[in-house]
């Protein structure tokens, strides 16, 4: 597929994706009141942060990684090592902090499910479709992930005391994408992953 459908499947694809998760997050805005809403914007903020250090640069080396043409069952499998292993070191310090921050009713409820979204999105194998610059496969499960976001929100929130059912929907929607991109993986690469011990992981990030 040419440069330019590629970067027109990505661009509409995380445009339809964007629309709805801001359509979505003005009715949770409604429904769930001030409070609500700003303890709700409060965890996805927390998330945000811990998300980053869960990724520790892992997305943009497996998508160098890819684009390069390395064996893509063994990169998979040392990919899925790291982020597991630094989705799961991430979420412990979620939990070891949460004593520590502001005793907002409901925050730490919403901080232990949202926090689980570190380890569905460490599963994701969105970055093998990207490097592979399938970018309508990508689009397509951008607006999934999202179109379920949506719809949970609107069926199953419908006031302030709805809070953990939003975050569940959010974990949901994110797996949902993980779930879509393993399929889309293993029907084109099989069930097999030849998962590293820790030296050969160590190995593996070294420079080539």
């Amino acid at each position: 597929m040419s440069p330019f459908r590629n970067t027109l499947w990505l661009l509409l694809g995380d445009l339809a994706a964007k629309v709805l998760n801001f359509l979505a997050l003005v009715y949770l805005a409604r429904v769930l009141g001030v409070g609500g809403y700003g303890v709700f914007e409060f965890a996805i903020t927390v998330l945000t942060y811990f998300t980053l250090l869960a990724d520790a640069g892992l997305e943009v080396w497996s998508l160098r990684e890819t684009a390069r043409g390395v064996d893509l069952r063994s990169l998979a499998s040392q990919t899925l090592f790291w982020k597991i292993t630094f989705a799961a070191l991430s979420l412990g310090i979620l939990i070891l902090a949460l004593p520590f921050f502001p005793a907002y009713p409901g925050l730490r409820s919403l901080c232990y499910i949202l926090g689980l979204v570190l380890i569905v999105q460490a599963l994701n194998l969105k970055w093998v479709f990207l490097g592979q610059e399938k970018m309508r496969w990508v689009s397509a499960g951008l607006i999934l992930a999202q179109i379920f976001f949506s719809v949970g929100m609107v069926r199953l929130v419908s006031s302030s005391v709805d809070l953990n059912r939003a975050a569940w929907v959010w974990l949901a929607s994110e797996s949902i994408s993980s779930l879509f991109f393993g399929v889309l993986y293993i029907r084109e690469q099989g069930f097999r992953l030849s998962w590293p011990g820790w030296p050969e992981a160590f190995k593996s990030l070294k420079p080539a």
